[in-house]
């Protein structure tokens, strides 16, 4: 599988998965703006773009709040 074709699949795996609104503080506008900026940062720090752009579209699939969520990073590496 090509890595954009990763991508895609794990983008669509986290908007199914995401329990709240899309359109809300921690949904696909947040996750594109976290992408964009982990891509700009890995130029200037040797990050892998890889995984900075799987970590944009997982890190808060699986947040059940907008407030205090301290679990959503557990849930979602789980």
């Amino acid at each position: 599988m090509s890595t954009e074709k990763l991508i895609g699949a794990v983008r669509s795996a986290a908007r199914e998965r995401f329990p709240m609104p899309l359109n809300g503080i921690h949904g696909i506008a947040h996750w594109e703006r976290v992408h964009e900026n982990g891509i700009y940062l890995s130029k200037h720090s040797g990050g892998d773009v890889l995984v900075i752009r799987l970590f944009a579209y997982l890190h808060d699939c699986c947040r059940e709040s907008d407030g205090s969520d301290l679990e959503h990073g557990l849930r979602a590496a789980q």
